[in-house]
C-alpha cells in the first residue's frame, strides 16, 4: 500500500513536471508566432521566393585598389613636374636666386629642396616686410598669375591624391532598388535609362572613394576591384525544430523549474532516504535496487506476449464498437425507412399535381382552336386519384 501511494505521488509530481515543461514550451511557441513573419537577406538566385525588396551590395578591396591610386599620384606628380618645366624664365630666374645673394643667412634651402611654387603669405614671418625679396616674388606673382594657379591647383591635385593614397580601406555599401529608382526620377525623366544608369553607377564610385580616375582607369578598376552582389529581402517563417535551442534561454525560470520537478520526482524515494537517514548508503542501495528491477522487466519482456494481448484488445473493441452500430441501427431503422417513404409520397403528390396543371393548360388551349396533341387523360373523381397515387408509390417504392 504504501509503495502505491509513494508511486502515485512520485508520478504526480513528475507529471506537474511535465505540465510546466509544456505550459513554457507553448508559451514559447506562441510568442515565436506572435513575432510574425521575419524577414531574411539572400542572394538574387539562393532562393524561388517571391522578393519584397531587392538590393545591391557593392564591395570594393582596398588591396586591390591602392595600385590605381599610386598611378594615379605618380601621373599627377608627373604633370606637375612637366608644368614646373614650363615655368617662364623670369620666374625660374628669381627662384633660381641662392641664399646667399638675398643677404638673409637664415635661409639655408635652396631652390630644389623648396621647390618652384611659392607664395607670399608662405614665406617665413621673421622677414621683414620690407624685404626687396619679397617685393620681388610679389610682382611675380602679379605678372604671372594664371601659371602661378595652375601650379596651385596641381600641386592641390597631388595632395589629394597622396591623401586619398593613405586613406584607402575596404568599402562595402548596400542601397536598395527604391534608391535606384528615385535617383532616375530625380535625374529627369527625359534622360535615357542608359545614361541615368551611368549615372548612378559613377555616383555610387564616387560615394566609394572611387571617383577622378580617367575613363579607361575607371572602367578597370570597377571591373577588377568592384563586386557586385545582387540581393533580395525575402519572408522568413520561423521553424520551431530549428529555433528550439531558444527555449531554455528565453524560458529560463519555467524549465528550469519543470525539470527540477521531474527529478525529483524520479529520485524522491532515494533522497527521502538520505534525508531521513542520514546516510547516503542507503539511497545509494535504492537506486541500484531500481536499476536491477528496472533490467528484469526489461529482459523478461517479450514482445509476442504484448502484441498478443494487443491483438485481443483490439478485438473486444471491434465487436462492442460492432454491437453498438447494430443497435443504432436497430433502433433508428424504422424512423429513417418511414421518413423516406413519407418523402416519396410528398414527391409523387407533386408530381401528380403538376401534371395536372399541365393538363388544365393544354384543355384551355384546345378550347380555343389549338392543333397541338392532347394530353394524357387526367383523372377526375377522387377514386381515379387515389389508384394513380397508389400505382406512382407502388413504383417509387
Amino acid at each position: 500500500m504504501l509503495r502505491t501511494t509513494v508511486s502515485r505521488i512520485r508520478l504526480a509530481i513528475s507529471a506537474l513536471g511535465c505540465v510546466v515543461l509544456g505550459a513554457s514550451l507553448f508559451n514559447w511557441a506562441q510568442g515565436l508566432h506572435a513575432a510574425g513573419e521575419q524577414y531574411t537577406w539572400v542572394g538574387i538566385h539562393a532562393s524561388n521566393a517571391r522578393p519584397l525588396e531587392t538590393a545591391e551590395i557593392w564591395q570594393v578591396s582596398a588591396r586591390c585598389v591602392r595600385p590605381y591610386f599610386a598611378r594615379a599620384l605618380l601621373r599627377s606628380e608627373a604633370k606637375l613636374k612637366a608644368y614646373y618645366n614650363l615655368a617662364p624664365p623670369a620666374v625660374r630666374a628669381g627662384l633660381d636666386r641662392s641664399p646667399d645673394q638675398t643677404n638673409s643667412p637664415d635661409q639655408t634651402n635652396s631652390a630644389e629642396q623648396t621647390g618652384w611654387y611659392h607664395l607670399v603669405k608662405g614665406e617665413p614671418a621673421r622677414r621683414p616686410r620690407d624685404n626687396p625679396d619679397m617685393e620681388y616674388v610679389a610682382q611675380l606673382h602679379v605678372q604671372y598669375a594664371e601659371w602661378y594657379a595652375n601650379v596651385f591647383k596641381l600641386e592641390i591635385e597631388e595632395s589629394q591624391w597622396q591623401q586619398r593614397l593613405n586613406d584607402v580601406a575596404d568599402q562595402r555599401l548596400v542601397f536598395s532598388e527604391s534608391a535606384r529608382k528615385s535617383f532616375r526620377a530625380y535625374s529627369g525623366h527625359d534622360a535615357a535609362p542608359a545614361s541615368a544608369a551611368s549615372s548612378f553607377d559613377d555616383h555610387v564610385m564616387a560615394t566609394l572613394g572611387l571617383g577622378g580616375f580617367p575613363g579607361d582607369d575607371a572602367l578597370a578598376l570597377r571591373a577588377d576591384c568592384v563586386k557586385i552582389d545582387l540581393v533580395k529581402r525575402i519572408a522568413k517563417t520561423p521553424t520551431y525544430l530549428a529555433e528550439l535551442w531558444r527555449w531554455p534561454l528565453e524560458q529560463t525560470a519555467a524549465f528550469a523549474l519543470g525539470l527540477e520537478l521531474i527529478f525529483t520526482g524520479i529520485f524522491l524515494v532515494p533522497v527521502t532516504l538520505w534525508i531521513g537517514t542520514g546516510n547516503s548508503q542507503v539511497a545509494t542501495q535504492h537506486i541500484r535496487d531500481e536499476i536491477a528491477r528496472l533490467l528484469a522487466s526489461v529482459r523478461s519482456f517479450d514482445m509476442d506476449e504484448v502484441l498478443a494481448d494487443g491483438r485481443e484488445r483490439f478485438q473486444a473493441i471491434r465487436t462492442r464498437t460492432l454491437g453498438f452500430l447494430a443497435s443504432l441501427r436497430a433502433w433508428f431503422g424504422p424512423v429513417v425507412d418511414g421518413q423516406v417513404q413519407r418523402v416519396l409520397r410528398l414527391m409523387a403528390a407533386a408530381h401528380i399535381a403538376v401534371r395536372w396543371a399541365l393538363a388544365d393548360r393544354w384543355s384551355a388551349a384546345g378550347r380555343h382552336g389549338s392543333t397541338s396533341p392532347a394530353p394524357r387523360s387526367v383523372p377526375r373523381s377522387p377514386r381515379q386519384w387515389r389508384s394513380r397515387c397508389e400505382r406512382i408509390a407502388a413504383v417509387r417504392h
